[in-house]
């Protein structure tokens, strides 16, 4: 195990690292962090073969575990 700021999986993992790379910032609000999975979204889109038009994205703070619609 190696704890890490942010992580990226499966064949479009190598998009959005490289996404993240150039836009993650320590102490990130929740906005600015949606803001970046948006970014991420559009290259998938852009780069990959597949057509996925929905996102769905879960949030996990000290309130719990709560699911958002990109």
């Amino acid at each position: 195990m190696q704890q890490v700021p942010y992580a990226c999986h499966g064949y479009a993992g190598y998009f959005c690292t490289s996404t993240i790379d150039r836009y993650y910032t320590p102490n990130l609000t929740l906005e600015e962090g949606l803001d970046i999975m948006r970014k991420c979204i559009h290259e998938i889109n852009t780069r990959f073969l597949m057509n996925t038009p929905k996102f769905t994205v879960k949030i996990i703070d000290k309130d719990g575990v709560r699911v958002h619609e990109l």
